[in-house]
Protein backbone atom coordinates (compact mmCIF):
# COMPACT_ATOMS: atom_id res chain seq x y z
CA UNK A 1 0.00 0.00 0.00
CA UNK A 2 1.38 3.35 -0.89
CA UNK A 3 1.17 6.45 1.24
CA UNK A 4 -1.76 7.87 -0.76
CA UNK A 5 -3.89 4.78 -0.11
CA UNK A 6 -2.97 4.79 3.58
CA UNK A 7 -3.90 8.46 3.87
CA UNK A 8 -7.18 7.94 2.06
CA UNK A 9 -8.04 5.00 4.32
CA UNK A 10 -7.19 7.04 7.43
CA UNK A 11 -9.36 9.96 6.22
CA UNK A 12 -12.31 7.61 5.64
CA UNK A 13 -11.89 6.06 9.10
CA UNK A 14 -11.74 9.50 10.68
CA UNK A 15 -14.86 10.60 8.77
CA UNK A 16 -16.72 7.51 10.03
CA UNK A 17 -15.61 8.22 13.59
CA UNK A 18 -16.83 11.80 13.29
CA UNK A 19 -20.20 10.62 11.93
CA UNK A 20 -20.64 8.21 14.85
CA UNK A 21 -19.72 10.85 17.43
CA UNK A 22 -22.11 13.35 15.81
CA UNK A 23 -24.93 10.78 15.98
CA UNK A 24 -24.26 10.25 19.69
CA UNK A 25 -24.14 13.99 20.35
CA UNK A 26 -27.39 14.63 18.48
CA UNK A 27 -29.08 11.76 20.35
CA UNK A 28 -27.88 13.23 23.65
CA UNK A 29 -29.25 16.64 22.62
CA UNK A 30 -32.63 15.08 21.82
CA UNK A 31 -32.69 13.36 25.21
CA UNK A 32 -31.66 16.60 26.92
CA UNK A 33 -34.38 18.60 25.12
CA UNK A 34 -37.04 15.99 25.88
CA UNK A 35 -36.01 15.94 29.53
CA UNK A 36 -36.19 19.74 29.73
CA UNK A 37 -39.63 19.69 28.10
CA UNK A 38 -41.06 17.21 30.62
CA UNK A 39 -39.34 18.97 33.51
CA UNK A 40 -41.00 22.26 32.51
CA UNK A 41 -44.37 20.53 32.13
CA UNK A 42 -43.97 19.01 35.59
CA UNK A 43 -43.04 22.35 37.14
CA UNK A 44 -46.07 23.98 35.53
CA UNK A 45 -48.37 21.20 36.76
CA UNK A 46 -47.00 21.41 40.31
CA UNK A 47 -47.37 25.20 40.39
CA UNK A 48 -50.95 24.99 39.10
CA UNK A 49 -51.78 22.30 41.66
CA UNK A 50 -50.27 24.33 44.50
CA UNK A 51 -52.25 27.41 43.41
CA UNK A 52 -55.49 25.42 43.36
CA UNK A 53 -54.70 23.92 46.75
CA UNK A 54 -53.85 27.32 48.22
CA UNK A 55 -57.07 28.84 46.86
CA UNK A 56 -59.15 25.98 48.26
CA UNK A 57 -57.52 26.34 51.68
CA UNK A 58 -58.17 30.08 51.71
CA UNK A 59 -61.78 29.69 50.58
CA UNK A 60 -62.62 26.80 52.96
CA UNK A 61 -60.17 26.80 55.88
CA UNK A 62 -62.38 24.76 58.24
CA UNK A 63 -62.89 21.96 55.72
CA UNK A 64 -59.16 22.01 54.92
CA UNK A 65 -58.27 21.52 58.59
CA UNK A 66 -60.80 18.69 59.00
CA UNK A 67 -59.57 17.02 55.81
CA UNK A 68 -55.91 17.33 56.85
CA UNK A 69 -56.69 15.96 60.30
CA UNK A 70 -58.61 13.03 58.79
CA UNK A 71 -55.79 12.18 56.41
CA UNK A 72 -53.29 12.36 59.29
CA UNK A 73 -55.40 9.99 61.40
CA UNK A 74 -55.73 7.52 58.52
CA UNK A 75 -51.98 7.59 57.78
CA UNK A 76 -51.20 7.18 61.49
CA UNK A 77 -53.58 4.22 61.71
CA UNK A 78 -52.01 2.57 58.65
CA UNK A 79 -48.49 3.05 60.00
CA UNK A 80 -49.48 1.68 63.40
CA UNK A 81 -51.23 -1.28 61.78
CA UNK A 82 -48.21 -1.99 59.57
CA UNK A 83 -45.90 -1.80 62.59
CA UNK A 84 -48.12 -4.17 64.59
CA UNK A 85 -48.25 -6.65 61.70
CA UNK A 86 -44.45 -6.69 61.47
CA UNK A 87 -44.17 -7.38 65.20
CA UNK A 88 -46.74 -10.20 65.01
CA UNK A 89 -44.90 -11.89 62.13
CA UNK A 90 -41.62 -12.15 64.08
Amino acid sequence: MNILNKTEKKIKETAENIKEKYKKISQNEKIKNTTKHYLNKSKKFINETLNILQNNIQEKPFISVILSLSIGIIIGYLIKNNHNNKNNNK
